[in-house]
């Protein structure tokens, strides 16, 4: 963390907000820079045509929903809200009831 930097983009980036979320990255390393220039529509924004976002919505309900559900919770979990419009009133009123699973690791703070 001690080798990231924040800057404000300026003018250029102010301007497209809120028509997108104008934001952009350059990494250095020993074999030169590489820079993204001006990204207005990042992966997971609605108005992005280069990503999936049925895959980035998967990937994070998976990623997340393992640190607290067990395996066969969590995909009848996913499969749920993936497919929340064929649900019934009784099935969504229901829809986040789990069994959450608790680490008995004290939280460092």
């Amino acid at each position: 963390m001690t080798k990231i930097e924040f800057e404000h983009g300026g003018k250029e980036y102010d301007s497209q907000y809120p028509k997108g979320i104008p934001t952009s990255i350059s990494i250095e390393t020993g074999k030169g820079k590489f820079d993204s220039g001006l990204v207005l529509f990042p992966g997971g924004h609605s108005q992005n045509e280069t990503v999936s976002l049925t895959n980035i919505l998967q990937h994070k309900f998976i990623r997340l929903g393992s640190l607290a559900l067990e395996k066969d919770e969590l995909v009848n979990f996913v499969l749920n809200l993936e497919n929340i419009k064929d649900l019934s009133n009784e099935q969504l009123m229901n829809i986040y009831d789990c069994n959450i699973k608790y680490s008995d690791e004290p939280i460092d703070g």
